[in-house]
């Protein structure tokens, strides 16, 4: 059912671009276009949020799409709490773009993203096509929390990359966090980014707390499991030394439990062995002392001889991305 054409509601931010070099750096705002014809959004479940209407809010409690108006928020929290963070906005999403006279070629994605207010940070935590309303962290579809969660890189994006991303970058004291819910369509005026809402909250850090919770929650080093996993780890360090003049390297460990074997395809005959290694290595540039990252590395020699009985010298066999580590778990295995 449609509602008309309408102007965009107070707050939008309308922008070719939210960031650069991973700073929050909003570009001009750009001037709407005319309306689009808008589908008709019911009200809110929950009384909760029609109070808070636009708005990036957090509690201790778990925040649902009825929460009723008795549920109380916060703003100030540590790292020994479990924060919920949500937002309910006014329109659909796919309503503020057609409010700016936008219309996405697909699904618009939404994201949500934290900027550490002190350095200007900006860090997205996760993003998703959605066409709704509302915003929510899910690790494991159930849960909605931000923190008290342990990694699980196939679950837990959103609130993996507070943990690895986030913290890291964070000081002991109070720190003040700027939670942003932003668009991201590719249509018929070309790529342009929205701010839908935003909401501030304070992290109070003792000191040792970061480490504490990293211990518990993790993430670890997959540990050495390979019979020559200190001679190969020695091997790697020493190859991704002189790969990577500009790494330092922290840890490396040898997850494989074997060798791999590569054969001829025609003849069969073994050519080559390979195994992996984890690697945590930290930028010589880096001021921070917990900003490392971990590479999974190939480590591979060639056979000496038909049987595939003796093999050469270790040399490179190849890496992936990295993972963000904070550099107090490099040799915290699991």
């Amino acid at each position: 059912m449609a509602e008309g054409s309408s102007t965009p509601r107070p707050g939008l931010l309308l922008v070719t671009a939210l960031e650069k070099d991973g700073k929050w750096a909003p570009s001009p705002p750009v001037a709407p276009e005319p309306g689009l014809e808008l589908e008709k959004d019911p009200p809110p479940e929950g009384t909760l949020h029609k109070a808070q209407l636009n708005k990036v809010i957090f509690s201790k409690q778990p925040i649902l799409a009825d929460s009723p108006d008795a549920l109380p928020l916060a703003d100030t929290f540590t790292l020994a709490d479990t924060i919920y963070p949500y937002s309910y906005v006014e329109r659909s999403f796919r309503n503020d773009w057609n409010s700016v006279g936008m219309k996405c070629f697909q699904a618009q994605r939404v994201g949500f993203a934290v900027r550490i207010d002190a350095t200007n940070d900006f860090i997205p935590l996760s993003s998703q096509q959605n066409d709704g309303r509302q915003t929510a962290i899910r690790p494991n579809n159930t849960k909605r929390q931000l923190t008290q969660v342990p990694i699980d890189d196939e679950e837990n994006a959103t609130s993996d990359a507070f943990t690895l991303s986030v913290l890291p970058r964070l000081v002991e004291g109070s720190n003040k966090l700027t939670f942003v819910v932003y668009g991201e369509c590719d249509g018929n005026k070309g790529k342009f980014f929205m701010v839908h809402s935003q909401g501030e909250m304070t992290l109070n850090i003792a000191k040792g707390d970061r480490e504490k919770y990293w211990a518990t929650f993790g993430p670890f080093v997959p540990k050495s499991q390979h019979p020559q996993a200190a001679k190969l780890a020695a091997d790697l360090k020493k190859l991704v030394t002189t790969q990577w003049p500009n790494e330092e390297v922290i840890h490396v460990t040898i997850p494989s439990e074997d060798w791999t074997l590569e054969r001829n395809d025609l003849t069969g005959r073994i050519v080559k062995r390979s195994v992996e290694g984890a690697v945590v290595a930290r930028l010589k540039s880096e001021p921070n002392k917990e900003l490392c990252r971990m590479f999974m590395i190939g480590l591979e020699q060639e056979a000496k001889n038909n049987a595939g009985t003796s093999f050469g010298a270790s040399a490179w066999g190849g890496n992936g991305g990295a993972t963000d580590i904070p550099c107090s778990n490099a040799k915290k295995t699991k």
